[in-house]
């Protein structure tokens, strides 16, 4: 998994700021139902700091996931299990799209982590394939209070 802050020009054009890939290979690692952290690290007990907020989200199948069996859907939440994209999506196909589930923008009085919630029909150990690209608007308004 990697997580790439947007450059200016890029957040200013597609109202983003971070991009979260993650491929087959990461999402193999999980388990069936179980919520991984993926933001701002990839399964760490890392948190952002609160006074942070989430005003965009969207998810977007890049590379079809192939060699599995079953359906595969994901959901993105916070710790406080706020539903980040809309849930429960199956994402297989490329092109395939989640977009923002809440009312704008998310407000964190606490320190928080985004979630991703895999579950499999059937496994997710058989996927040799795919890229699901998650791209949020992430502001810490900690950074323009000093």
């Amino acid at each position: 998994m990697t997580i790439t802050p947007l450059t200016a020009d890029e957040a200013a054009l597609n109202n983003f700021t971070h991009k979260i890939a993650l491929t087959y290979a990461d999402i193999i690692l999980l388990t069936s139902g179980t919520a991984a952290s993926i933001f701002p690290g990839y399964m760490e007990a890392n948190t952002f700091p609160a006074g942070c907020y989430i005003t965009d989200a969207m998810a977007v199948v890049k590379t079809a996931f192939t060699g599995g069996t079953g359906t595969l859907t994901f959901g993105v939440t916070d710790t406080s299990a706020n539903a980040i994209l809309a849930p429960g999506t199956t994402m297989t196909v490329a092109g395939t799209m989640a977009a923002y589930n809440l009312t704008k923008p998310v407000t964190y009085a606490t320190a928080q982590q985004l979630l991703l919630t895999v579950t499999a029909g059937t496994s997710i150990l058989g996927w040799t394939a795919g890229e699901l690209d998650i791209y949020v608007m992430f502001i810490d308004v900690n950074i323009l209070n000093r």
